[in-house]
């Protein structure tokens, strides 16, 4: 009788132990789970940020593609909006030419000339050869004229400053004959130009007026 009542003491102790045992462990498993839900929660967030930011990164780089676009297209329209550089219509003559042209438009007597023709004259030759009582140029001279009497003459030296001093030389000079070959009055008259030079601006004028003057020149 008496072990009869200790086994049924043993086995109520160990019912009451099992009891407090599996009140304990759901506690413990709803934590364990609660934490792998955490977890879980942590590692799928990354994945949704970077999701984000993904996302944001194309709409970025579309952007600035159409910023470029528009920067090429204004580069494109403003290219097309600039006016063409003019030809100038000296550049097939040379100095020397473009001189003579300036020099006879401004001082000759007819801009209508068919042919110019320039003649250099070192110092010291005679003013008029034709007649012994010449006087000498001072200095070389350039002398200017065209196939016709019409065309006048111009006979000058250059300062190499824009100026020329101006010989008063005639297109032609007169027979000795006419004043009965008496060489002083050339020589009066020689002295009087030398004496009576004139020093004047050669104006640029107008680029195409002078290329046209400058075909001209023989």
């Amino acid at each position: 009788m008496l072990k009869t009542i200790q086994k049924i003491s043993l086995t109520a102790l160990i019912f009451l132990a099992a009891g407090c045992t599996s009140q304990d462990d759901p506690n413990a498993a709803d934590n364990t789970a609660t934490e792998e839900t955490t977890s879980e929660s942590d590692e799928s967030a990354p994945s949704e940020n970077t999701a984000e930011t993904e996302n944001k990164h194309p709409a970025d780089h579309s952007g600035t593609n159409d910023s470029n676009e528009d920067t090429d297209t204004n580069d494109s329209v403003e290219s097309s909006d600039e006016p063409a550089e003019a030809t100038n219509p000296l550049e097939a003559y040379s100095t020397e030419e473009i001189e003579y042209a300036r020099i006879y438009l401004q001082f000759g007597p007819n801009p209508d000339i068919e042919e110019l023709y320039a003649e250099h004259i070192p110092e010291g030759t005679q003013m008029n050869p034709l007649d012994e009582g010449s006087l000498n140029y001072p200095e070389d001279v350039v002398h200017l004229s065209g196939s016709r009497l019409v065309d006048g003459a111009v006979t000058y030296s250059s300062n190499g400053d824009g100026t020329i001093n101006i010989y008063n030389v005639p297109k032609r000079w007169e027979n000795p004959e006419t004043y009965n070959n008496d060489s002083s009055v050339m020589e009066e008259t020689t002295r009087e130009i030398i004496n009576n030079t004139e020093t004047v601006y050669v104006e640029p004028g107008n680029d195409e007026d002078v290329a046209e003057m400058a075909s001209r020149i023989k």
